[in-house]
């Protein structure tokens, strides 16, 4: 969309906001503005109320600039905000690449929503609900369940049902079946916590960091509202789901050298049946450790080929498929492939380790 004079754009809940020396920095996963002083004031003016044209007037007269000027400056300025994803129009949706695969269809979405709408009206008073799971992310096909997550204060409000964190709701709705997850909004907050507090560098954090609440947050990211959308952005706007990439990255790393360990040892002692399956589970943990660098949030391991040919280059996912594969099942070929196919996971967690560094180091350089 081509922004006017009369634009009102609004910033995006999901940037986190760095002050800094001099300067402030916005941060959308992994892309990085530093705004300078006027910068500072055409991103504190897109609030959703005020044109671009008013914002370019303040500016104009805080500076004794030329108007016309400034608000060529200012309109080119908020559209690469735009188009980048850190502001969005009043009453426009987010982009498809952050709700939905571009797979999905606008006609699906609402056959969804229609499936969903009986399910809801049972919990009055709910705070949001939204559609999420492989169907949404245009991974799943005409057999996968829809998945539905229904976020409630402190209580299910439901006739007779129990309060616990989280209760499950399966229906079927005509061809659909409705596999709903019913989670508090204290569960949410403390699980955005956890992701805040937890310490990169501490092998123990990493590994014991609850799986079940990071499918949670990734289900939270992806989601496409059924309704009270603004109160599903407020959730949102609490996650760093940057933060929880890397935890899974250096999970999954952990794991891979677990395994890779095993592969070796395997290999020394001619284990040729040991060596095929730790060198695959190795190969698999390096790919997914690569795909949560990226800044990937799904963990699902049946998804892992899909996920690769989405993100991945074609080098990449060509020679994941290549390692996977035995030529023979003569034990000393079995061997060798387990030994190529190490080699291989050593490569992509060399990668992801890498991209995580990078990463890292850009995010200590902004917060400095």
């Amino acid at each position: 969309m081509i922004l006017t004079s009369d634009s009102q754009p609004r910033r995006s809940s999901a940037v986190r906001l760095v002050p800094t020396v001099g300067q402030v920095v916005v941060v959308l996963r992994s892309d990085v503005r530093h705004l300078d002083a006027i910068g500072e004031v055409v991103w504190e003016g897109c609030d959703g109320t005020a044109s671009l044209a008013s914002i370019a007037e303040k500016i104009a007269v805080a500076y004794e600039a030329e108007m016309e000027e400034v608000l060529a400056d200012v309109i080119a300025f908020a559209q690469d905000l735009l188009d980048s994803g850190f502001v969005h129009l009043t009453g426009e949706a987010l982009p498809a690449a952050v709700n939905r695969h571009a797979d999905v269809a606008d006609a699906d979405v609402e056959r969804w929503k229609t499936a969903a709408s009986d399910l809801l009206a049972d919990y009055h008073g709910h705070r949001t609900a939204f559609l999420s799971g492989s169907l949404v992310e245009g991974l799943g096909n005409e057999t996968s369940d829809l998945d539905v997550f229904v976020i409630v204060d402190d209580k299910v409000a439901a006739p007779d049902a129990p309060a616990p964190t989280v209760i499950r709701d399966v229906r079927m709705n005509a061809d659909i079946r409705v596999d709903a997850e019913v989670w508090t909004l204290p569960a949410l907050t403390t699980l955005a916590q956890a992701i805040e507090g937890t310490d990169l560098g501490d092998p123990q954090q990493v590994i014991s960091f609850s799986q079940r609440g990071a499918a949670l947050a990734h289900r939270l990211r992806v989601g496409i509202a059924l309704d009270h959308a603004e109160e599903l952005e407020a959730l949102r706007s609490a996650f760093d789901f940057d933060k929880l990439a890397q935890i899974q990255a250096f999970r999954f790393l952990l794991f891979y050298g677990n395994a890779a360990e095993d592969t070796t040892g395997a290999i020394a002692a001619g284990d040729y049946g040991t060596a095929q399956f730790t060198s695959r589970t190795a190969l698999g943990h390096a790919a997914d450790a690569l795909l949560h660098a990226h800044g990937i949030t799904t963990m699902s391991d049946k998804w892992r080929a899909r996920r690769l040919q989405r993100h991945g280059d074609q080098r990449l996912i060509a020679g994941y498929h290549s390692a996977l594969i035995d030529s023979s099942a003569d034990p000393t070929a079995v061997l060798a492939a387990a030994r190529d196919r190490l080699w291989y996971a050593t490569t992509l967690a060399h990668l992801a380790r890498t991209l995580l560094d990078t990463k890292l180091d850009e995010e200590e350089t902004c917060a400095g």
